[in-house]
């Protein structure tokens, strides 16, 4: 009996086809693709990417989220509802995310730490900033295409030549 149990179990794997709806992953993308500017739209997806954003929001709907939408049919972050609100992790490290739909913000909790960090969208591209507000990174898109990071001094800290961005927008966005 338990044989067949087992085997019942892993059939109802093989056959659903059942991948989820990937909806955390799907929200992250329609947050910076919502932007008007093109040169944000680039300075948000490159700050996702640089922050594995992308990749901890796969992540956690390929291991969490799907899972839950199979067993119960609903993913918690499909609403259409307000903000949203998620546990991420890479394996090692584990955030909190939390979307405020009002705002426009992502903010960003490492556990094990006191410290956070919120995305924002600005008119030249994105800021993150530390719980007081302060101006750690920002992020700007030349006229060429190219994208600089440059920290809460105005310094380059990381320039992203134009090819090397249309380059990430082809792998990682379409």
């Amino acid at each position: 009996m338990k044989k067949l149990a087992v085997c019942l179990v892993i059939l109802s794997f093989l056959v659903t086809g059942c991948t989820g709806s990937f909806a955390l992953t799907k929200k992250v993308h329609e947050f910076h693709r919502s932007q008007e500017n093109k040169w944000v739209d680039e300075g948000i997806f490159l700050v996702c990417a640089i922050f594995y954003i992308y990749g901890i929001a796969t992540l956690a709907d390929a291991v969490i989220l799907n899972s839950v939408e199979f067993w119960t049919g609903d993913n918690p972050i499909a609403s259409t509802g307000g903000d949203t609100n998620t546990i991420v992790s890479n394996g090692q490290h584990k955030a909190e995310m939390n979307f405020n739909r009002a705002e426009d913000t992502i903010q960003i909790k490492p556990q094990g730490t006191n410290a956070s960090f919120t995305m924002a969208r600005t008119d030249e591209g994105v800021i993150v900033m530390d719980a007081l507000g302060n101006t750690m990174y920002t992020s700007a898109k030349d006229a060429m295409g190219g994208v600089g990071i440059y920290d809460a001094d105005h310094n380059m800290i990381k320039y992203f030549p134009p090819q090397e961005v249309a380059d990430a927008h082809v792998n990682y966005i379409r």
